[in-house]
């Protein structure tokens, strides 16, 4: 086992990783223990994640890496590129260095980079049996993410113009309700470069992302981490955060064999402080609301460095923290939910089909697992019938076969 992720999995076993905030690891998942939710027909996998395989004489080296955008991608795959091919990326304009799909890419000798979810389902299968593959990723404050995406790719007078109309016909017509009510004060869409107030983005962003259709199909900047890397069925070894990522970084070189040092990830992206207006506390709430299961899982803090400065141009700190608790409290109703061949007690979250909440967190996936093959990754407590059994204390997580690993206040019981 490499010496960085053991120390990762020892300071789990001491309880601290878990507890820290932001989340400095995920959930330590026996190897297949999660392929029956995230490998089902009607499963989405990640379409941020990454499978990595370094070949040389010696060995081969491999790794499953998360890169969600706005969470530091753009500099990561400068320097996955510069330690797999020996020299910095030579190229300009379209295909662009995300696209991983492209010759640029597949030309490297002994390197293989694909999309996990255009890999055919025996290689995800392995890949995710594969013990020896570690998988790391990459996370970001949620709210300071949104914030990032929002003046990049939609905001007037400011950001990427080139990709604001097409950023936003795909999402007006992924969200044809709040569409239909037409562009509030602050929304342009009749300049050369269109653009929306926040609060409009944020009831756009917010239908799509409740409707199942649409769900997995949001532009990539926009798209929870939850989603775009499977939190909720994948278990990372490691969850590296944007603001602290030197540590993790090692980890991903040390995974993949490879002697280029590990950089510090920087936002590569940045806009202007004196273009950025303050989000208003209404654009703040919708935007809470979209990303809750984000900021549920990986649990940045409330007030958080980013939220506290001001730093990029966001609401105060009192409406950021005001608007996490409000949306928080009003995702605790009570109910009841049955999915494949298990049933669970908690709180009715509105934001994911099927979901619970114990007091924490279950995201339910469907597949006949726990709760519908779900994963809790909060301190909560719960019972239900799944494929397997476990028990433990700490954080849980319910991955597609039942099983309780990295421990929390809930016991499942299942069909072995």
């Amino acid at each position: 086992m490499l010496p960085l992720i053991a120390a990762a999995i020892v300071g789990l076993g001491s309880n601290w990783c878990h507890l820290r905030k932001p989340k400095r690891c995920g959930p330590i998942v026996s190897p297949g223990g999660h392929q029956l939710s995230v490998l089902s027909p009607e499963a989405h996998p990640p379409p941020n994640l990454l499978y990595v395989s370094r070949t040389t004489a010696v060995n081969v080296s491999r790794a499953l890496v998360c890169v969600p955008a706005k969470s530091g991608s753009t500099s990561f795959y400068f320097w996955l590129y510069q330690s797999l091919a020996g020299q910095p990326w030579p190229y300009s304009g379209a295909p662009w260095i995300q696209d991983v799909g492209s010759d640029r890419w597949a030309n490297l000798t002994g390197v293989r980079v694909s999309r996990f979810a255009a890999m055919p389902y025996r290689q995800r299968a392995k890949a995710l049996a594969d013990s020896e593959t570690h998988r790391f990723a990459l996370t970001r404050d949620p709210l300071e993410r949104a914030e990032s995406s929002y003046y990049s790719k939609i905001a007037c007078g400011t950001g990427d113009a080139a990709d604001h109309g097409g950023a936003i016909r795909q999402l007006m017509a992924q969200a044809p309700k709040a569409a239909s009510l037409g562009p509030g004060p602050g929304s342009n869409l009749t300049d050369t470069t269109p653009c929306l107030s926040a609060t409009d983005w944020g009831q756009l962003v917010l239908e799509a992302r409740l409707d199942p259709k649409t769900r997995y199909q949001l532009n990539p900047h926009f798209m929870p981490q939850a989603d775009a890397c499977g939190l909720h069925t994948i278990g990372y070894h490691m969850l590296i955060p944007l603001e602290d990522n030197a540590y993790g970084m090692r980890a991903i070189a040390e995974s993949l064999g490879v002697t280029a040092t590990a950089p510090r990830l920087a936002k590569r992206h940045v806009v202007s402080t004196r273009d950025k207006r303050a989000l208003s506390a209404q654009a703040v709430g919708l935007l809470a609301r979209v990303y809750l299961q984000d900021i549920n899982l990986l649990q940045f803090p409330e007030r958080s460095s980013w939220a506290s400065s001001r730093r990029n141009g966001s609401a105060s700190a009192d409406v950021i923290v005001k608007a996490i608790r409000a949306v928080k409290q009003a995702s605790k109703g009570a109910g009841k939910t049955r999915g494949g061949g298990g049933k669970a007690k908690g709180f009715t979250s509105a934001f994911t089909p099927g979901a619970v909440k114990a007091r924490g967190h279950v995201t339910t996936v469907g597949g006949g697992g726990v709760v519908g093959a779900g994963v809790q990754l909060l301190p909560g407590k719960a019972k239900g019938a799944g494929h397997g059994k476990g028990k433990g204390p700490g954080v849980v997580s319910h991955l597609a076969g039942g099983e309780h690993l990295a421990g929390g206040h809930s016991t499942a019981r299942g069909r072995a």
